[in-house]
């Protein structure tokens, strides 16, 4: 099972999460059935233009979920940071007016 999951990845069948991704698979035998036909009209070059559409709105789509992950983590880390320098400096000015005792 698992030689046949390193095959479906090598000939990119798969996602990341090792489903199967039907634009993939629509790609690959579009151009499959392309490169067999001697003679192909409109209507194949049509089904390989949204085949590709569909391929590329995916890709797209993908790509912007993992920003919008790695963005909202680089804004919690530059928040937290901020929470840290904020409560060290309430800390201190209460400290320096005696607020809060030293311990």
């Amino acid at each position: 099972m698992k030689y046949f999951l390193r095959i479906l990845r090598f000939l990119r069948l798969t996602d990341e999460q090792d489903n199967l991704s039907l634009t993939n698979i629509a790609v690959m035998l579009i151009i499959v059935k392309l490169a067999l036909l001697q003679e192909y009209g409109l209507q194949d070059l049509g089904v390989l233009l949204v085949a590709l559409l569909t391929y590329t709105a995916k890709k797209v789509i993908s790509d912007k979920k993992k920003i919008k992950e790695n963005v909202s983590n680089a804004i919690l880390d530059k928040m937290d940071t901020d929470i840290k320098e904020l409560k060290d400096k309430v800390s201190s000015v209460a400290m320096a007016t005696g607020l809060i005792r030293k311990q």
